[in-house]
């Protein structure tokens, strides 16, 4: 049976971290550090009040739209593809941004079909266990501890604010995750 990777966007597809400043910093004048950030809930590295607000802002700057991959990212997905892993990403992001989140995946060449020709498909979901891949890849503490509540094999991405999350597998880097990725799927890396 073919192995079904369950992706997660922000914070492991793509920079979501240095997205985000940027286009903050772009409409606000510079007014955040771009240093990365070292826990989840970082509003208050804005001006605005609450993650509430700052989604409110984040639909009409168009954030999940303009946001560019982690280094290796790209290539990682393509090598799991040209071995016949499928990947199915999946985002917990506001229903909101469907039209944005599939143009910026299209941008770089990942075009989703419902696991069909492509072997990639995207879902919103904030239970992401219920995904059904075989293994999943995410940095959100909260969603890390979901999985393995569920008893789900995952993989931490390593990020400032997920140290101490749970998990079966952490990597520090894509390099790291396609080799990992391809281990389980029985393809010699």
């Amino acid at each position: 049976m073919k192995l079904i990777v369950g992706l997660d966007l922000d914070g492991v597809t793509f920079d979501f971290d240095q997205g985000w400043r940027k286009v903050y910093d772009l409409w606000f004048d510079g007014q955040t550090s771009l240093s990365s950030s070292s826990k989840w809930d970082f509003h208050d590295e804005t001006h605005f009040l609450t993650m509430v607000e700052f989604y409110k802002w984040a639909q009409r700057a168009n954030v999940f739209g303009s946001l560019e991959p982690l280094p290796g990212a790209l290539g990682g997905i393509h090598t799991w593809l040209e071995n016949g892993i499928s990947v199915l990403f999946i985002t917990s992001r506001p229903d909101w941004a469907a039209g944005a989140t599939s143009a910026c995946l299209a941008r770089y060449g990942l075009v989703p079909d419902r696991l069909g020709r492509s072997g990639m498909e995207l879902r919103f979901e904030h239970e992401k266990w219920k995904a059904h891949a075989g293994v999943y890849v995410d940095d959100s503490p909260e969603v890390l501890t979901q999985l393995k509540a569920h008893g789900k094999t995952a993989i931490r991405f390593v990020q400032p604010w997920n140290k101490r999350a749970p998990s079966t597998v952490a990597v520090q880097h894509w390099k790291e995750l396609t080799d990992v990725v391809l281990e389980m799927a029985g393809v010699v890396a």
